[in-house]
């Protein structure tokens, strides 16, 4: 009866309750947070707190009244944009704007050609579009760098410096009339610009002058008359389909005795490629027309560990598909000499065509060297250069008795074989005298 009560009390009540993300937390969660609460500096980040703009005084939730603030990036342009014009009203409202244009722009869909502008004017429907985005659709003179603007980015704007006007001011010119403005922006404000400046606002000025100067080094060109709604539309995402597949060709298998088949090609692809997709990746990658494609599964052998669980084998003994893909033109690898011995034997010309190839072979790819290197490798690996001794080991010895043992034996059969075939002469005759 009490676990119902529990569960009942637990359970979010059907009236609007005061925006918090506590009411919607698991129990353990809760208990957790409330035994053992976080530290006042490792505060939620304010884009999946909700509680980041309640006042001081609210009692909601414990980590409301934390003091929190944007990152520095988010921050800057919530600034510059609160200077622009743009989120009007009171700073809460403001920042509650803020941050949801903010979330529904990075949880957008990818691959979609839109403009960050057009974007939030879709979610502030009912607002006026002239007081909340003041700038889309008019010109505006940037005296930034148009590359570090993130603003113009999103909203298409390429900086080209072709399309710089050659009428425009130079860098010291740009930067006395962004002062001046500056200036002009502080006295209507009702802030003396003329009497000397406090350590505090000495600092602050400098910062913001050597952040200013790094962002705003755009050369001898000057200002950039950049129209925004006009501009050019540049992708912002584009869907890229990488592969997830891995197709290996494979040497054909020929059975002892029987020729080589020219005119087929063996693949090793994944169990869940068909037919028609590796018909389809041959002509679309290398433009290969085929004839037929056979295909059959390889399962991978079962193995069991340590703890009795059965596994199957990993590595070369996956489980993969083998496809036997019918060719219209004859194909042989390049260092196939032994299948060029046998067409040169059939076609007369003995061991011409073999010869050239090696030849071939030696001359741009090297393949003697790379063939000696590896069997000093393999010689490096497996019988190392270390003298051992041959003669005084007795598995060497009865290793030698045992074939020569084997070698007289060999030889007394042969002996025995070739009389029974051929038996000796039982010619009686006595011979004539003279």
């Amino acid at each position: 009866m009490s676990l119902i009560l529990r569960r009942t009390l637990s359970t979010p009540s059907i009236s609007p309750s005061t925006l918090s993300s506590h009411s919607t937390l698991p129990l353990a969660v809760r208990r957790r947070r409330t035994l053992r609460p976080p530290h006042p500096s490792t505060t939620p980040s304010p884009l999946s707190d909700p509680d980041v703009l309640l006042p001081p005084d609210s009692n909601t939730f414990v980590l409301g009244r934390t003091p929190k603030t944007l990152p520095y990036k988010l921050e800057l342009e919530f600034q510059n944009r609160r200077m622009k014009g743009q989120f009007k009203g009171d700073e809460t409202s403001a920042r509650r704007a803020f941050l949801k244009g903010q979330i529904a722009w990075r949880s957008r869909i990818r691959g979609v050609k839109e403009i960050k502008g057009e974007y939030w004017k879709g979610l502030f429907e009912g607002k006026d579009e002239d007081d909340e985005f003041p700038e889309i659709g008019k010109k505006t003179k940037n005296t930034e760098f148009p590359s570090t603007d993130k603003f113009l980015q999103l909203q298409g704007s390429v900086f080209k410096p072709d399309s710089l006007s050659q009428s425009t001011n130079t860098e010291s010119e740009v930067n006395a009339a962004f002062d001046s403005e500056g200036i002009d922006e502080l006295e209507e404000e009702g802030i003396d610009t003329k009497g000397p400046m406090s350590e505090v606002e000495e600092e602050e000025f400098s910062e913001w002058k050597t952040e200013d100067e790094h962002q705003s080094s755009i050369g001898e060109e000057g200002a950039v008359e950049i129209e925004e709604k006009e501009s050019i539309d540049t992708l912002q995402a584009h869907r890229i389909y990488l592969p997830n597949i891995q197709i290996r060709m494979m040497r054909n298998h020929t059975p002892s005795g029987e020729p080589y088949d020219p005119f087929i090609a063996t693949f090793r692809v994944p169990p869940s490629m068909t037919k028609t997709d590796l018909r389809s990746y041959l002509m679309a990658v290398y433009n290969l027309p085929v004839t037929f494609i056979r295909t059959d599964l390889y399962s991978a052998p079962v193995t069991r560990i340590w703890p009795g669980k059965i596994v199957k084998g990993g590595g070369s003994k996956k489980n993969y598909k083998r496809a036997i893909v019918g060719l219209l033109e004859p194909f042989h690898y390049p260092d196939d000499i032994e299948e060029l011995y046998a067409q040169g034997e059939s076609a007369g010309v003995g061991d011409k065509w073999a010869k050239g190839r090696e030849k071939w072979l030696d001359e741009n790819v090297f393949k003697s060297d790379s063939d000696r290197y590896r069997e000093k490798v393999t010689f490096k690996m497996h019988k190392r250069t270390k003298w051992r001794n041959s003669s005084d080991n007795v598995g060497n010895v009865q290793r030698s008795i045992s074939k020569t043992r084997d070698q007289r034996e060999e030889a007394v059969s042969q002996a025995a074989e070739q009389l029974r075939l051929s038996p000796p002469s039982t010619d009686l005759s006595v011979p004539s005298s003279t």
